[in-house]
């Protein structure tokens, strides 16, 4: 047996903070939506400039949504980096938000008086959630374990401002060994470079044959690869979170990304509509790897937490 203690910051989940959080996911989602599928605002201006350019704004965007989303995410699991995270994105995207609503609303370039009105309009919005987020207040922990035949059994007392608040729970976390951490940088890196592969090809390439079909067989592609990231980069995030259910999000992911993967690996090594044998090789290579990544997360074991707040 072996005992070590751990002191930790959880946040306490008002319904002010959990409102603010459902926003910042609400947000983000939208926006993806819309920059992925080219729903959103199209001005002139802007489709005249370089495909360097574009890609660095589309980027922009991405990045600024992602973290809208993940500080979401991580303040419903009491994350207090994702309260600095949101407090920190929300003073950022006013200015590139009021900048986007002042171009909306000219459609072409705005006036000061209209850069004025936006930033303000943006500035005051934004400033009501950062106040909730703000005045969150964070809960420190203290945790006793004891580590035997595989599983950590820990005590738990919460101290919320000065005071301590007594009660029991169970929970269960995820063991961080070096192979699951592995798999789970490897999601949150596949996750990234499928966000920017999907910026780029909608950019840059643009497949004649792809261009050719529906606005509907678009936005659906569009929808699912995003959904697919989106789930790749939370899945590896919420593994190195110790979170149970990241490792079960992990396990179909790989599954679901095999099928996909396989299909674009073979459309790009033939250069066009592949034949049954790239098929085949295609899905022997993709699923071999993954299955590696698959198995690494499927041995990751399991801690049981007893609470005492």
């Amino acid at each position: 047996m072996e005992e070590s203690k751990t002191n930790t910051k959880y946040m306490v989940l008002t319904k002010g903070i959990i409102i603010a959080a459902l926003y910042l996911i609400f947000v983000s989602g939208l926006e993806i939506l819309l920059s992925l599928t080219g729903l959103g605002p199209q001005h002139s201006e802007f489709q005249v400039k370089t495909s360097a350019y574009k890609i660095g704004s589309y980027t922009r965007e991405t990045i600024i949504n992602i973290i809208y989303l993940l500080s979401g995410i991580g303040i419903l699991y009491k994350q207090v980096l994702a309260r600095k995270l949101a407090l920190i994105i929300l003073v950022i995207s006013t200015f590139f938000s009021a900048s986007g609503i002042a171009w909306t609303i000219t459609k072409g370039p705005p006036s000061l008086n209209v850069w004025l009105l936006s930033f303000l309009i943006i500035g005051l919005w934004n400033a009501i959630w950062f106040y909730l987020i703000y005045r969150a207040k964070p809960t420190e922990t203290l945790d006793k374990t004891t580590l035997g035949d595989g599983w950590f059994k820990t005590l738990t007392v919460h101290k919320v401002g000065g005071q301590i608040k007594e009660s029991n729970r169970k929970t269960k976390n995820l063991v961080l060994t070096r192979g699951i951490k592995i798999a789970a940088w490897y999601l949150i890196v596949l996750g990234g470079l499928d966000i920017i592969n999907l910026l780029i090809e909608y950019v840059v390439f643009q497949n004649p044959e792809f261009q050719a079909q529906s606005s509907y067989f678009k936005f659906g592609r569009y929808t699912r690869v995003s959904i697919i990231c989106v789930i790749e980069l939370f899945s590896g995030i919420g593994i190195l979170y110790k979170k149970v259910w990241a490792k079960k999000w992990a396990l179909t992911i790989l599954v679901i990304n095999t099928i996909y993967s396989t299909y674009s690996f073979a459309w790009s090594f033939a250069k066009g509509s592949p034949s049954f044998n790239v098929w085949l090789l295609s899905f022997f290579i993709v699923g071999l790897w993954n299955a590696m990544f698959f198995y690494l997360i499927f041995k990751a074991k399991l801690t049981e937490t007893i609470e005492k707040t």
